[in-house]
């Protein structure tokens, strides 16, 4: 991903083009984005500063929280989940690698059907596979088969 298109993603998730707001936040997400999977850090460590204020470093957290979601970057905190451990943005985080299902017929994203997200669809070639564990598993047929309801 360049920096112009992580940039303009950055504004799209703050909704505002303030390089005061835009800069850290950008900064920290090309940062978590070049970290190797497993590896642990935290937004403050990751800003390496103490410039900004503690309600400024809520706002950064969240932001860089909602990026990264955005991106499908996964940021694990559940080792400190449930436990007094300090202010978000000094709480360690793990990279994750978010698993994405593709169709093996034609490689696009695949769906999660819901309401139990046991099955996959693909929207290019309209098939659907079992979930198997967050990948494409055996074809099988829609869920949605009754034509009394509306899905």
């Amino acid at each position: 991903m360049s920096n112009e298109e992580l940039k303009k993603i950055v504004e799209e998730v703050i909704g505002n083009n303030d390089p005061f707001w835009n800069e850290p936040v950008f900064e920290v997400v090309k940062k978590i984005i070049e970290m190797p999977n497993g590896t642990e850090s935290s937004v403050s460590q990751l800003l390496g500063t103490s410039q900004y204020s503690s309600e400024q470093l809520f706002d950064i957290h969240n932001s860089v929280n909602e990026v990264c979601k955005k991106l499908n970057i996964g940021i694990d905190y559940s080792e400190y989940k449930d436990k007094i451990v300090g202010l978000p943005f000094n709480i360690p985080f793990v990279k994750k690698e978010k698993k994405i299902p593709v169709c093996p017929n034609c490689g696009e994203r695949l769906m999660f059907l819901m309401p139990d997200g046991q099955v996959l669809s693909c929207n290019k070639c309209n098939k659907y596979y079992k979930n198997n564990n967050g990948e494409a598993g055996e074809e099988t047929s829609s869920p949605y088969n009754r034509n009394d309801v509306l899905y």
